[in-house]
């Protein structure tokens, strides 16, 4: 019955079917959509939006979905099962979650507060909207843009109370000063204050409002890296402020800064650069005491205002007893009537309780955080009963527990007053939860704080129980529940910690849990956009650096942070931690030296990332050499193949990268020799893949064709490259395949497969996006002549290169725009690649690229191409390069050297069979004839390659070699 119960009101929650309006949506492009009033709020259903007084409440998705499910059955009684299956309708979940969701939701609305009543609890039964609702249809202009800004501000998950001038007051200040701090002890709702600011100003900043925690960083040095992260770029760790500078020059946005009282140096710093970065930058702080920076302003915040006493010059004097309107006219008193509601679903301030709940937010100086922790109690002593309890244990008058200011004694009492209430397995939790230095999930609770005979479900409901007590956060995220201790109970909760002697355990238990974290986080690279990727797994960070920083006293927790550093490759290189991570991979090749352990895959894969890391570094170098060397040789004393795929095909990698096509032959074909003596297609395909991509730089382009042909009919199964390789051989394969294509004459088929890349690239990375615009879609766009399509490309690698600090790309990007330039009727400028290689981070000219630039005109021949082609380096754009040199013969006069020249380019180009080297070598030869008087031999020899084309007559090179027909032979009529 209960099944058919749940049924029916999924059924009745159903949007009722469209009426048919004789097609399209009328003159005004405006629609209808349900909406729900109810008090000072209103639900806009169809567009998820929740406002209170014409104000938007940001409101997690599970708290709005049960809102939309009380509200369609506002009266009705509706079970806790058809709650859960409405908002969670493909999961399975604990009630627990459905209590935490419904908590944050009353607190939301102000359940309980003001004598408003919502949402009421049946006992056994289930939830009621208790509120009179008015159905409403509302008009709705659905294609109306949206105008918010960009943030990365977390779900505010209560109310703000008290602070309604403050908030304006302050937005105000922020907007005519620039740097505001917020200052105050802790306990006093800084970050509360500050992100409701953050959400009232949002729309007045059009580049967004962007947080940043700085609680867990225990180095003032990483607080650049963690605004790095926030922004969404990476930065060069020698650098990191000259990068965000950069990218905040010309951008109106604000920086909110949480937590910087324990980096007071560092975040003063940061906060003035950031102001000098750009003059429509602003920087909102907080911290316990001012920043003493340049241009700051300072806001101290106050408590929230408690009734006056009738005779405050003499507290001992009694005074007219309060009433519970009086008292509720504060907003100290509202705080705790609302969490008492939250706590006990049945609360009501009454006129007898109203002095003991005045008595209580006295005592607690108004102070948010306490008053909260002492409410969260209200259901196991009462009001008469809490009050007794506290004044037992705060410091009152002439009681001094401990030095300092008595705001900070009394916050010390009630935490140490709220853990010795506590269970001692909740009071062990607690303690354990503080090794967690952001959001953690209940996964990672379990799987750290758990004893090996103690159940995960009575860590769930020790979880419960620390949340309805204020000590754990809740924190609903995508679906998924996150938790975190704030600031002030996370330092309560350390001491707690290194009293009970536990902590290297629960270290050794959570450098466990972030190697499993960390290598699906490897595994989702190649899997997840960029942006989901870092918003997955970027808050891991901190926990990582904190377990890599521990002393592990046992070869077990030494072994295991070992480990952990190897999986924190391709954290640190997402989120550009170069500098950091080759420092820590150098600690774990020496400790695991130290160990005296035989882990070869481990050691192996030390030895592969620490070259890596050093040739990203520094370039090549012997030590890197060496490294790598020692990878392969003990992958290949493993017996699973994937070791030795892996080190060939990062010996592959680096000599494609470098340019050495000689080399990465060799490495294929040992890639090849493997796939023969195994039957996993997987490897077969990376062989193939290496294949594939060596016969394109041997110039042997129908081998090339064919090998990519197969690759790409196994667009799901991923290659075993290892971390250093973050691109699908979906994209790599028609990256590749595009450049063929050209080269055969195929101009549009290669221009389209050309957009595929692109178009599937969008969906890794953005290291993925800017190769296939460096390696096929600049460079086809510019042999084709599509001048728009290169100069949008060459416009988002500039801007990728800056956001993200590629410096390859970057130089790419610059030299693609110098062939932009020389075919706009500029002069050709000197390569600055060069020189930024010294002073701005980008690469010289040299291998592939130097080839790229030798085939978009004779200006962009360099010596290193030549060399390269004389060397045997770079076969595919030989003939280019043979042409271009003719073409220079030719303008020094010495033609019988040109001849020579375009000859030897026309045989290779046939050879080879890249018809758009034979066309231009062709022209070359034919525009000489020409000069020579030879025009007939010039008219033959070109229009025999001309006419072998079938498309792309639209392109430069096929126009070109049309108007040299004409001239050779006006009465000639070429096919178009």
């Amino acid at each position: 019955m209960k099944t058919w119960a749940v049924l029916c009101m999924l059924l009745a929650m159903l949007p009722s079917a469209a009426v048919p309006d004789g097609g399209g949506r009328g003159k005004s492009d405006v629609q209808t959509e349900q909406a729900f009033r109810f008090g000072e709020f209103q639900l806009l259903k169809q567009r998820r939006l929740l406002l209170e007084n014409d104000r938007a409440v940001r409101l997690g998705s599970r708290a709005l979905d049960l809102l939309t499910a009380l509200l369609e059955h506002a009266g009705d009684i509706v079970s806790k099962e058809a709650l859960m299956a409405y908002a969670w309708p493909t999961a399975v979940v604990e009630e627990t979650s459905l209590r935490f969701h419904l908590s944050s939701l009353r607190k939301a609305l102000g359940d309980g507060q003001q004598g408003r009543r919502f949402i009421a609890n049946v006992s056994g039964r289930g939830y009621c909207f208790v509120a009179p609702v008015q159905r409403l249809q509302q008009a709705s202009d659905t294609d109306a843009p949206t105008k918010n800004s960009a943030h990365n501000l977390p779900v505010r998950l209560t109310r703000i109370i008290g602070r309604s001038d403050l908030i304006q007051r302050m937005a105000h200040l922020l907007s005519e000063r620039r740097f505001v701090t917020i200052a105050g002890p802790g306990g006093m709702g800084k970050s509360t204050l500050a992100m409701a600011v953050c959400e009232d100003v949002l729309p007045h900043y059009p580049d967004g409002v962007w947080f940043v925690d700085l609680s867990p960083l225990s180095d003032g040095a990483l607080a650049v890296g963690a605004l790095a992260t926030a922004l969404g770029i990476s930065v060069d760790e020698s650098d990191p402020m000259r990068r965000v500078g950069e990218f905040l020059k010309e951008k109106r946005l604000l920086i909110f800064l949480d937590n910087c009282e324990h980096l007071i140096d560092a975040a003063a710093a940061l906060a003035e650069n950031l102001l000098a970065s750009g003059r429509q930058v602003h920087v909102l702080t907080t911290s316990r005491e001012p920043l003493s920076a340049c241009g700051e302003w300072l806001q101290r915040l106050p408590p929230l205002e408690v009734p006056a006493r009738s005779n405050p010059s003499d507290p001992s004097v009694s005074s007219v007893p309060v009433t519970a309107a009086q008292a509720l006219a504060s907003s100290a008193v509202q705080l705790f009537v609302e969490r008492a509601t939250a706590s006990q679903d049945s609360f009501e301030l009454t006129d007898q309780d109203a002095p003991g709940v005045v008595d209580i937010c006295r005592q607690l100086d108004g102070m948010p955080l306490a008053i909260e922790l002492a409410a969260a109690h209200i259901n196991a002593f009462g009001v008469s009963g809490l009050l007794a309890q506290m004044e037992r244990r705060l410091p009152l008058g002439g009681q001094v527990r401990r030095a300092g200011p008595r705001r900070h004694q009394t916050l010390r009492a009630l935490l140490d007053w709220s853990f010795d209430l506590l269970s001692t397995p909740d009071q062990r939790l607690l303690g354990r939860l503080a090794v967690f230095t952001g959001p953690f999930t209940m996964d990672a609770a379990m799987a750290v704080c758990a004893d090996p005979q103690r159940r995960g479900p009575e860590i769930l409901l020790g979880m419960e129980s620390l949340a309805s007590k204020s000590l754990v956060l809740v924190l609903p995220r995508a679906g998924e529940m996150h938790y975190r201790l704030l600031d002030t109970t996370r330092s309560y909760a350390m001491e707690r910690l290194e009293a009970m002697g536990e902590q290297g355990t629960l270290r050794e238990r959570q450098a466990h849990y972030l190697c499993e974290v960390m290598a699906q986080a490897e595994r989702d690279w190649t899997v997840l956009g960029r942006a989901e990727w870092i918003a997955t797994y970027s808050p891991f960070v901190d926990d990582v650096r904190a377990v890599l920083d521990w002393t592990f006293t046992t070869p077990e927790g030494a072994l295991a942070a070992v480990r952990l550093t190897s999986l924190f490759f391709t954290m640190a290189n997402a989120l550009s931690f170069q500098s950091e991570l080759q420092q820590r991979l150098e600690w774990a090749m020496e400790r695991y030296s130290a160990l005296g352990v035989q882990e070869p895959a481990l050691e192996f894969r030390l030895c592969a990332l620490t070259s890596l890391s050093l040739t990203l570094a520094s370039g090549p170098n012997a030590r890197a050499d060496a490294l790598l060397t020692r990878a392969r040789a003990l992958a290949d004393q493993m017996a699973a193949p994937q070791q030795q795929v892996e080190a060939i095909h990062q010996l592959f990698s680096a000599a494609v990268y470098a340019g050495n096509s000689a080399l990465a032959r060799i490495h294929a074909d040992a890639l090849s020799e493997r796939a023969t003596r195994c039957t996993d297609v997987a490897v077969a395909l990376a062989a193939d893949r290496a294949q594939a991509h060596v016969s394109l730089l041997m110039g042997e382009l129908a081998a090339a064709r064919r090998l990519m042909e197969r690759v790409m009919r196994y667009p799901m199964l991923q290659m075993p490259a290892g971390p250093p390789y973050p691109m699908s051989q979906s994209v790599s394969m028609r990256m590749l395949l595009a450049r063929v294509l050209w080269l055969e004459g195929l101009a549009e088929q290669a221009l389209d497969v050309a957009q595929q890349a692109q178009q599937l690239s969008a969906s890794e990375n953005t290291f993925s996006q800017g190769l296939v615009m460096s390696w096929a879609i600049c460079p086809v766009a510019l042999w084709t002549g599509d001048l728009q399509q290169a100069r949008a490309a060459i416009e988002r690698l500039k801007q990728d290169a800056l956001r993200y600090d590629f410096a390859l790309q970057g130089s790419y990007a610059d030299e693609y725009e110098r062939v932009l330039g020389h075919r706009s009727g500029a002069p050709v400028e000197t390569s600055v690649a060069g020189d930024r290689a010294q002073g701005r981070g980008r690469v010289s000219v040299s291998g592939p690229l130097a080839d790229f630039m030798a085939t978009l005109g004779e200006a962009f021949l360099s010596d290193v191409a030549v060399a390269r082609m004389e060397s045997g380096q770079a076969p595919w754009c030989a003939p280019e390069v043979l042409r271009s040199l003719g073409e220079r013969a030719r303008a020094a006069g010495r033609d019988d050297e040109a001849v020579s020249f375009f000859e030897r380019s026309l045989g290779m180009a046939r050879q080879q069979g890249a018809l758009a080297w034979e066309l231009r070598a062709a022209s070359s030869m034919a525009r000489l004839f020409r000069d020579q008087g030879r025009p007939a031999q010039g008219k033959d020899l070109l229009r025999t390659v001309f006419e072998r084309f079938t498309e792309g007559f639209e392109t430069a090179d096929l126009m070109a070699a049309a108007r040299l027909l004409g001239e050779l032979d006006p009465a000639a009529r070429p096919h178009s």
